[in-house]
């Protein structure tokens, strides 16, 4: 598994685009350029081709330049909406850990340590560390009270094969914050 990323929330909430739209979008522009510039010489009264008139110009341009960027404005349209689901599932996996910390927390606040809470934690921190998502690991920093590190640090001791993600994603985070905090110090 690779080391966690460098702490920066803003990239988890900065809505950008993928470089294939972007392509898409500079072709659709360059393409709409491109007979703007015909269209501006047409208006002038000149004619930049020789295709025979501007009957011959527009049949051109409508015929094959409409098809190319409808073909291509369809594209940008359905990598928009594949784009789209993939921020959609990631809101909602980040809603549904939300829901799954306050769980964590009561059964804390309830009986500190308990098994449940462990439980819960131990999924949860598969899920953030399959996804390799420094947010997520810090959310279940939020949770990690006194009494279950005690209980994670217990466990480790006695080196106990259960809780597993638990305990490296709680190690998973001490790496996150000393690089967190070498950075802010202006160390790394």
């Amino acid at each position: 598994m690779r080391s966690p990323q460098p702490v920066s929330l803003t990239s988890s909430y900065r809505v950008s685009f993928p470089w294939y739209i972007k392509a898409s979008f500079w072709i659709v522009g360059g393409l709409a350029a491109f007979v703007l510039v015909f269209f501006g010489a047409a208006l002038r009264g000149h004619q930049l081709i020789d295709v025979g008139g501007f009957g011959t110009q527009g049949d051109f341009f409508g015929g094959h330049i409409a098809a190319i960027v409808g073909c291509i404005t369809l594209l940008v349209v359905v990598l928009t909406g594949y784009s789209q689901l993939n921020y959609e599932r990631q809101f909602r996996l980040r809603e549904h850990f939300l829901s799954a910390i306050g769980v964590i927390g009561q059964y804390d606040i309830a009986h500190p340590g308990c098994e449940q809470a462990l439980r819960m934690l131990d999924y949860f921190s598969q899920v953030a560390l399959d996804l390799e998502d420094t947010e997520l690991l810090l959310i279940l920093n939020t949770v990690m009270t006194k009494e279950i590190r005690k209980k994670l640090d217990e466990i480790d001791a006695g080196k106990q094969e259960i809780y597993v993600h638990a305990r490296e994603a709680r190690h998973k985070i001490q790496e996150v914050l000393k690089d967190y905090n070498m950075r802010r110090k202006g160390l790394l």
